[in-house]
C-alpha cells in the first residue's frame, strides 16, 4: 500500500475534503443525523419566537419583570411534570410515536398562539397556551436524547451529544436573529405562525425519516416507575447540582432579554444578535470541544464547564457596551458547549437500557425547574436591584460557582465507587 503523495493531496483539495467529509458522517450511525436534523428543525421554530415573550409581556402588556418571572416559572413547573412522564412514555410506546404526537401538538398550540397574541387576548389565556406549548415541547426531549443513547456506545456520547446540539444552535443561531428583524416590520403573533410552519416540516421529516430505535417496555406507568432513577444515588446527587448550574444557565432568554434592552438600551436586533452569537459560538466549536472533552472525566468537565458560565455571568454586571456584552456572551457560550454534551452523556451512561427515557425524563426536572427558577428569580433581582447590576449578576454567578464546588465533591465521592465515569 503506497504513501498518500503531499502532491496529491494539493491537487486534489477537494477529493480529499469530501473524503474527511464521508469518514466524519461515517462516524455517527446514520439516526443520529436525523435526529440533528429534528432537533434544528425544532430550535428553530421555538427561538423564533418564545425568547420574546418576556419582552411582549413587560413592554406591550406592562407586566412587572417578577410576575414575567413566576409565569415562566410556574410554566417550568408544569413542563418539568410533563417531561418527567413523557420519559416513561419514551420506554412504554416507544421514541418515534412519542415524538410524533408532540410535535403535532407543539405546531398546533403555536398556531393558537398566534391568534391569542393577535386578538391581544387576556394575559391569562396567554400564559396558559404558553405553558401549553412548553410543556408540548418538553415532551420531544427525553424521545430525543434516549434516541442518541439507543444509537451511540457510551464512549462516544459526548460527542454525539456535541453533533445534536450543533444542530439545534443552527437553529438558535438564526431563529433569535430572524425573529428580532421580523419584530421591526411585522407583530410578535406573526412568529408564532412562522413556528408552526416550521412545525409542519418536522412532522413530515419525522414520518418520512426516523425509525424506532427501542423495544417497547410492556408495563404499565405508575409513579413509582417514573422516579425509578431517583434511587440512584449518584445520578440523583448529579440532578440536584445541575438545578444550582441550571439557575444560572436559565438567565439566557428571559434576564438576559429584559437587561439588554431596558438596562444596557442595546436594540432589538442587538439582542437578538448575543443569542445568534451564542448559537454560532456552539456551531463552530461545539464538535471540536465535545471530542477534547470526551477524554476527560465527566466530573472535571462539569467543573471547568460551571466556572466558564460563572465568569461570563459575573462579566456581564460591567457591560455598559455593546462589545463587553459579547465578550460575556462568549465566554458564558464556551461554559455551554463543554456543560451540554458532558451532563447528557452522564445521563446516558447511568441509565440501563430499559429505563433510559425515564432517565432522561428525569434529568430533565433539573434543567427544566432550573431554567423555569432562574427567570423568576432573575426578575426579582432586576426588580429589587433597579440601579446595580453588579448585584444582580454576582448573585447570579454565584450559582455557577457553587455547583462548580459540588460537582468537585461528586467526582471525588462516587468515582471511588466506579460511579462517576471517566
Amino acid at each position: 500500500m503506497g504513501l498518500v503523495n503531499e502532491t496529491d493531496w494539493v491537487m486534489n483539495p477537494l477529493t480529499n475534503l469530501r473524503g474527511r467529509g464521508r469518514s466524519f458522517v461515517a462516524r455517527m450511525n446514520p439516526g443520529v443525523w436525523f435526529i440533528t436534523i429534528t432537533g434544528f428543525l425544532n430550535s428553530a421554530a421555538f427561538s423564533i419566537s418564545l425568547p420574546f415573550i418576556s419582552l411582549y409581556l413587560f413592554e406591550e402588556r406592562n407586566i412587572s419583570m417578577t410576575v414575567v418571572g413566576l409565569i415562566i416559572l410556574l410554566g417550568g413547573i408544569a413542563s418539568a411534570g410533563i417531561q418527567l412522564y413523557a420519559g416513561a412514555l419514551a420506554d412504554r410506546l416507544g421514541r418515534r410515536p412519542l415524538l410524533i404526537i408532540s410535535v403535532i401538538a407543539a405546531g398546533f398550540l403555536y398556531l393558537i398562539m398566534a391568534f391569542m397574541v393577535g386578538l391581544v387576548a387576556p394575559v391569562w389565556i396567554i400564559v396558559i397556551v404558553y405553558t401549553l406549548v412548553r410543556g408540548a415541547l418538553m415532551m420531544q426531549r427525553p424521545a430525543i436524547q434516549a434516541m442518541v443513547v439507543d444509537l451511540c456506545p457510551r464512549e462516544k456520547l459526548v460527542e454525539a451529544n456535541g453533533i445534536l446540539r450543533v444542530g439545534q444552535n443552527l437553529g438558535w443561531a438564526f431563529g433569535p436573529a430572524i425573529g428580532g428583524y421580523l419584530l421591526v416590520s411585522i407583530s410578535y403573533s406573526w412568529l408564532f405562525g412562522v413556528a408552526a410552519l416550521i412545525s409542519i416540516a418536522i412532522i413530515f421529516f419525522v414520518f418520512s425519516s426516523l425509525k424506532e430505535t427501542c423495544h417497547v417496555v410492556e408495563e404499565k406507568i405508575t409513579l413509582t416507575g417514573i422516579f425509578t432513577a431517583s434511587r440512584d444515588r449518584s445520578f440523583l446527587v448529579f440532578v440536584i447540582l445541575c438545578i444550582m448550574l441550571f439557575l444560572s444557565m436559565g438567565q439566557m432568554g428571559s434576564t438576559l432579554s429584559v437587561f439588554a434592552v431596558d438596562r444596557a438600551h442595546f436594540t432589538l436586533e442587538q439582542y437578538g444578535s448575543l443569542l445568534t452569537l451564542n448559537g454560532l459560538v456552539v456551531v463552530l466549536f461545539q464538535y471540536p470541544v465535545a471530542r477534547l472533552i470526551g477524554r476527560l472525566r465527566h466530573s472535571t468537565a462539569l467543573v471547568f464547564g460551571s466556572l466558564f458560565y460563572a465568569l461570563g455571568w459575573s462579566l456581564m454586571g460591567f457591560v455598559g457596551s455593546y462589545g463587553l456584552a459579547i465578550a460575556s456572551m462568549s465566554i458564558i457560550t464556551t461554559g455551554e458547549i463543554i456543560v451540554a454534551p458532558t451532563s447528557l452523556a452522564v445521563v446516558g451512561v447511568h441509565a440501563p437500557a430499559g429505563q433510559r427515557g425515564r432517565y432522561q425524563g428525569f434529568f430533565g426536572i433539573s434543567e427544566t425547574l432550573g431554567v423555569a427558577f432562574g427567570p423568576f428569580m432573575g426578575g426579582v433581582l432586576l426588580d429589587v436591584f433597579q440601579t446595580n447590576n453588579f448585584i444582580i449578576w454576582t448573585i447570579i454567578s454565584l450559582f455557577a460557582v457553587l455547583a462548580a464546588i459540588g460537582f468537585v465533591f461528586w467526582g471525588r465521592l462516587f468515582s471511588r465507587s466506579g460511579v462517576v465515569a471517566t
